[in-house]
């Protein structure tokens, strides 16, 4: 269940033996464009991915031998 007002937010999830609780206080984020990373893209990747690269990925997605 998220929940939130726009400076505070959190999320609510689990199970009956287990429940988390995430949150994120926007005053804690430190990112962002400053004179210290001139090229930072907002945690975007500045180029596409490649063909290559997405197969890639899909393939350490379908690997279950993984344990991680």
């Amino acid at each position: 269940m998220p929940l939130g007002n726009g400076n505070l937010g959190n999320l609510i999830f689990g199970g009956i033996s287990k429940e988390r609780i995430h949150f994120n206080e926007k005053t804690l984020w430190t990112g962002g464009p400053s004179s210290s990373r001139p090229n930072y893209q907002f945690g975007n990747k500045a180029t596409a991915y490649t063909a290559t690269e997405i197969e890639n990925y899909r393939k350490l997605l379908d690997d279950k031998s993984s344990n991680v």
